[in-house]
């Protein structure tokens, strides 16, 4: 339901919900109408997906999304390590402190979010590439990561080419193959 409301207030619209018991819940989305036609444009050619090498610290609280993360990047050559919560994660860096190459984290999780993993990680270093992914849009969340040091926001659901991408952009050299 995150990830749709995230949606439906990127587009401002709203989201009702009406629920009896013993009759179950009926949700009806509204959107505003546009009146723009659609542009047709040229895809943005991706940058080449990278291959590297290095520890990168993935911490998501859903197991599938760390799964699908972890298989995807192991396969281009990394390694990673695994957090289930930001408390974790936090943990996690501070003991690899200087083995990581860069975060995935997502940013809503129960306790310790990512956006807070990532203020904790740049009080010690503002150098590894921080990437938060999320069901909300980019544009709900850009004003509140904007000081953040956040070096990437990726959508979720995640590609793991668009994530390649967002990595060939901003890991060291030295860690790309």
């Amino acid at each position: 339901m995150a990830v749709v409301l995230g949606i439906v207030r990127a587009h401002h619209g709203a989201i009702q919900v009406y629920s009896r018991i013993g009759e179950g819940t009926k949700f009806s989305v509204w959107l505003p109408v546009s009146h723009y036609s659609a542009k047709v444009s040229e895809p943005e050619p991706e940058s080449p997906a990278v291959e590297g090498e290095g520890l990168i610290l993935v911490v998501d609280d859903e197991p599938d999304i760390t799964r699908v993360l972890k298989r995807g990047l192991e396969y281009r050559g990394f390694s990673v390590v695994v957090a289930h919560d930001g408390i974790e994660g936090l943990n996690i860096y501070e003991r690899l402190n200087g083995e990581i190459v860069a975060v995935i984290a997502d940013n809503l999780m129960p306790g310790f979010s990512g956006e807070q993993l990532a203020e904790a990680i740049r009080l010690d270093n503002d150098s590894v590439p921080i990437y938060l992914i999320s069901g909300y849009s980019e544009a709900e969340l850009q004003n509140r990561l904007k000081d953040k040091g956040i070096t990437a926001f990726l959508p979720k659901p995640i590609s793991m080419e668009k994530l390649a991408t967002a990595l060939s952009r901003h890991l060291p050299i030295s860690h790309r193959k």
